[in-house]
């Protein structure tokens, strides 16, 4: 069977649908079919379509920008308290493994 693109919404349906999930009716088909009809579920996907959007200005008053500068670095400092947790695992995961090494060659005397 053909698929169908609804004339309404444009959505491509299978050719065994009688309708569109939009409601439109596509044309009866034959009535020379032996099987009785039976209800039929339509699956139709609508297309996807990108919308871009370009911010061109925002109006904020003076007062709320400030509480909102406020809270942006009262936020950031747990991260860049969990980020120095993670350099510091880091550096001393790296340490121990190139302290190693250069002592096992010798490198280090008492």
């Amino acid at each position: 069977m053909v698929d169908m693109r609804c004339p309404n919404c444009g959505t491509v349906n299978p050719g065994w649908v009688d309708a569109c999930s939009c409601g439109h009716q596509f044309k009866e088909k034959s009535s020379q079919s032996s099987s009785p009809s039976k209800p039929v579920q339509v699956f139709a996907i609508p297309p996807q379509v990108i919308q871009t959007t370009k911010i061109v200005d925002f109006d904020m008053p003076f007062g709320s920008m400030v509480m909102f500068m406020i809270k942006w670095s009262l936020a950031a400092i747990p991260a860049f308290i969990i980020l120095f947790l993670i350099l510091l695992c880091v550096v001393v995961a790296t340490g121990g493994v190139f302290g190693g090494l250069h002592a096992a060659l010798g490198g280090i005397n008492y």
